[in-house]
């Protein structure tokens, strides 16, 4: 009787052993590692909020750039403005939350202006 026992209970080690080895091979293929770190990239609000913030300072730096040296084919012109792209895109990705801030508070004035004001009497 404590053989079959034993015996028993190594068969269910047995079945609970290539169970697991199953799932540790699903969950090492490549394609799942890939999306199981995809999705914990995209449910962190802090790679959000970086990616936004440097998203927003490259293309505030190509802006910038573009209205630095327009057409311009001089060479100091077009390295300065390389230099003041890569400073400007670096400002806003550093302080991006700073210049949301700053953008909705104007933009709540401006809306706020624009709503007709009604007088009471």
């Amino acid at each position: 009787m404590a053989i079959q026992k034993l015996e028993y209970e190594q068969l269910n080690t047995r079945v609970l052993l290539k169970e697991q080895i199953l799932v540790i091979c699903e969950t090492l293929k490549p394609v799942n590692i890939v999306k199981d770190t995809i999705k914990e990239f995209s449910s962190d609000p802090e790679v959000k909020t970086g990616l936004f913030n440097n998203a927003a300072g490259w293309i505030v730096g190509l802006l910038t750039r573009k209205l630095f040296v327009g057409g311009s084919n001089s060479l100091l012109r077009k390295l300065a403005g390389n230099a003041i792209e890569r400073l400007v895109a670096n400002g806003v990705a550093r302080n991006g939350d700073k210049l949301m801030g700053f953008a909705e508070k104007i933009l709540d004035k401006v809306a706020g202006e624009s709503e007709p004001t009604y007088k009471t009497e």
